[in-house]
């Protein structure tokens, strides 16, 4: 929720809500019955055509794009490479509370909660062959799945330029950059790494971790955290860490 724009009507809000629902639709009807994962580029340039062109539908500021259909993009990209619908909300949530813990001010907090659940939209135009694929990628599928990350960008930059959608743009670019610098799509390290996009990185892979995947069994949530430790100051932010180990021991990473 964007503080600034607390007083809007529930009008408003329906009318900005019916015009996304309307822009995303067709696009997302396209995505559901395609045949051949080539139209991944169709779903692209509908998305950006739809979004980019109704300006009406994002003028309302944050809670028009983290309205129902916006989060149905959401879901849709973690379902369709084998997690849980509910990922996406658990990992919103959950980067709420380390921010948070960080102590970080509270419009970033309100801010990466709403933000989060984008960061694998861009999966929305990845083929199904690669997401649904239940053995390990070959180097040119790894090369296809890692385009996720500037897709994602590309369409949270489509949909509008307000606090929540430039956040989530930095998110979905970034979560998969690494803390040495041997991530990917620009080999950021350390702090040049958006602070978002590193909580949603430790937040997001614990989450994958936790949970059973195609390709991969579930962990215990103990192994889990070791994973985290084990990979500080290498894949992820120590601080960040520190902050996710101490939440989940005391089970407090969100309802």
């Amino acid at each position: 929720m964007d503080l600034g724009n607390a007083d809007m009507t529930g009008a408003h809000r329906t009318r900005g809500s019916a015009a996304l629902a309307g822009a995303v639709a067709p696009a997302l009807a396209h995505w559901r019955n395609r045949q051949d994962p080539r139209d991944h580029a169709q779903l692209t340039r509908d998305l950006r055509t739809r979004l980019g062109g109704h300006a009406a539908a994002v003028e309302a500021g944050l809670r028009v794009v983290v309205s129902p259909e916006v989060r149905r993009l959401t879901s849709l990209a973690e379902s369709v490479d084998g997690g849980s619908p509910e990922h996406s909300r658990r990992v919103g949530r959950a980067a709420e509370a380390v921010a948070a813990r960080m102590g970080l001010d509270a419009h970033f907090i309100a801010l990466i909660r709403d933000a989060a659940p984008l960061h694998d939209v861009g999966k929305l135009e990845i083929p199904m062959s690669v997401l649904d694929k239940p053995g390990a990628l070959t180097t040119r599928e790894r090369v296809v799945m890692q385009r996720h990350a500037e897709a994602g960008q590309a369409i949270c930059d489509a949909a509008g330029d307000d606090a929540v959608l430039r956040m989530a743009a930095r998110i979905a670019r970034s979560h998969h950059e690494r803390w040495d610098g041997r991530g990917y799509p620009d080999g950021l390290s350390f702090d040049r790494i958006p602070l978002a996009a590193r909580i949603v990185a430790v937040v997001d892979v614990y989450d994958a971790l936790v949970a059973e995947r195609p390709y991969k069994g579930a962990w215990s949530p103990s192994r889990a955290l070791e994973f985290l430790r084990e990979n500080a100051g290498t894949q992820f932010d120590p601080d960040v860490v520190e902050a996710f180990v101490s939440l989940a021991e005391r089970d407090e990473l969100g309802a």
